[in-house]
């Protein structure tokens, strides 16, 4: 009977998660992985599958599915060099074939990277499981990333590697014609929102498997299903919680189709520059997607969808963080920027504050964001109505108007947000905005925001309108 021998390269066996390819003191090529956090599916047309790995099965419990049946553990090999049997016997026909980590363990696995796979049989073959996702790197350069995703391999792993970003409302988008979507990301709680041709779609949450028992580990999110594969469309996710301060992506996964191409950048990007109000999962239930920043950002028509880039953390001050980071906002290079900052320094959140020190401080970020943005339209507002604290917001909002009037930039605009909403039935707790109240503060900043491409410039007539709507200027 035929015998075939290939390698981990082989087309078709898809891996799924982390894993790295090096040479080993001895001088053999491996591909090393952890299969709790990585999972090989591949079918294999023949009736014997043998793996030659480096598996000691009293250190890690590997596990395997064929056809679709129940793992069960497969037999190690002492740690030593030599073929496992992965299934014999069968029938000489394709057979889906999976293998995995026993949950709980930790030990890492090899595989002989020039010939990890013998297949017996009349016509010994391997081929791609027909529902595996083709897994494409946020790294890569086939996706747009935008909002801040940082590239690193985690220690150990290398292929690919982590993308990680800690702030609200970033996304991923590609053009595509598939049939499911799945992210392999950290299933740590974070929650994903969806879209489609710019329409927003479902939030899902990534918790971890049961069998973790709340230990985030990685793993498939199946994020989109029943696609349209005979169309192209956009498809995009954006970052809408992270219960641990930052989510990690290593990659999108297609099933049943192929990117068509990288979707195109959009011309405005706009970065938002706050606090908790700005960051947009206090007051929404831990849904960022519901906040203002994210609705800006899927305004159509004359002036979007835009790019967004949320650059606010929940408890900062203007004193003690807006004038100290100023470069987590320059370095998302806008050309637009929406700033909502003092309420904290107003009720003390930083330590005691006095009016003129805001002042001071506000006058000192805007300094610093006008050099490293020159060009950029900036709109600062006032400080959004309350009603938890017993404070004179009058006095605050005029520190900001002075601060923009005496910076001598005409990029700088000062926004009024008397009247924007009532934090009786607009915000959750008194302060932070809830879906309604963030919903009024986007369709204020509506016909402030964008690009009008056939001339080239700002729309100041609609900007100069709600202007003196708002009485910022006469």
């Amino acid at each position: 009977m035929p015998i075939q021998s290939y390698s981990c390269d082989i087309p078709g066996a898809v891996y799924s998660g982390q894993w790295l390819d090096w040479v080993i003191p001895s001088g053999r090529a491996v591909r090393q992985w952890q299969g709790q956090n990585t999972q090989l599916d591949l079918v294999i047309t023949g009736t014997e599958l043998l793996m030659l790995c480096n598996y000691d099965a009293g250190q890690v419990t590997m596990q395997v599915s064929v056809d679709g049946g129940a793992f069960t553990p497969l037999a190690g090999n002492g740690g030593t060099w030599a073929d496992v049997t992965v299934f014999s016997g069968l029938s000489d026909s394709p057979h889906a074939v999976t293998i995995k980590q026993t949950a709980g363990s930790t030990a890492w696995f090899y595989l002989d990277f020039n010939t990890a796979f013998t297949v017996s049989g009349a016509a010994p073959a391997i081929g791609a499981p027909p529902n595996a996702p083709a897994m494409i790197p946020l790294s890569g350069g086939r996706l747009l990333v935008e909002g801040g995703w940082n590239g690193q391999a985690l220690a150990g792993y290398s292929n690919p590697p982590v993308s990680i970003s800690s702030w609200m409302d970033a996304a991923v988008r590609l053009r595509a014609k598939c049939n499911a979507l799945s992210v392999w990301m950290l299933l740590d709680g974070s929650k994903i929102k969806t879209q489609i041709d710019g329409v927003d779609g479902a939030l899902l949450t990534a918790d971890p498997p049961v069998w973790a028992a709340g230990t985030p580990v990685y793993g498939w999110l199946q994020i989109m299903s029943g696609l349209d594969n005979a169309v192209e469309h956009e498809y995009s996710f954006s970052l809408a919680y992270s219960p641990y301060g930052a989510s990690a992506i290593h990659a999108v996964g297609l099933t049943g189709g192929e990117i068509s191409g990288v979707a195109g950048r959009r011309p405005v990007r706009i970065a938002f520059y706050g606090d908790s109000v700005t960051y947009g999962t206090t007051g929404t239930g831990n849904d960022s997607s519901l906040g203002y920043v994210h609705r800006v950002g899927f305004f159509t028509g004359r002036h979007g969808p835009f790019e967004i880039w949320n650059r606010a953390i929940p408890g900062t001050t203007v004193k003690d963080s807006g004038a100290v980071r100023v470069s987590d906002l320059i370095s998302a290079a806008p050309t637009q920027v929406v700033i909502l900052y003092g309420t904290n320094d107003m009720t003390g959140v930083g330590g005691p504050e006095t009016i003129s020190e805001f002042q001071i401080a506000y006058s000192n970020m805007l300094a610093q964001i006008i050099s490293g943005l020159t060009g950029a339209k900036i709109f600062c507002l006032g400080i959004m109505p309350r009603n938890d604290v017993a404070v004179d917001r009058q006095p605050w909002s005029a520190a900001i108007k002075a601060a923009v009037n005496g910076a001598g930039s005409k990029n700088l605009i000062f926004v009024p947000v008397e009247g924007w909403i009532d934090p009786a039935t607009d915000t959750a707790d008194g302060v932070h905005p809830n879906g309604s109240g963030y919903a009024k503060i986007a369709a204020r900043l509506e016909g402030l925001l964008g690009y009008d491409a056939a001339l080239n410039r700002m729309s100041a007539v609609i900007a100069g309108q709600q202007m003196r709507e708002a009485g910022a200027i006469g």
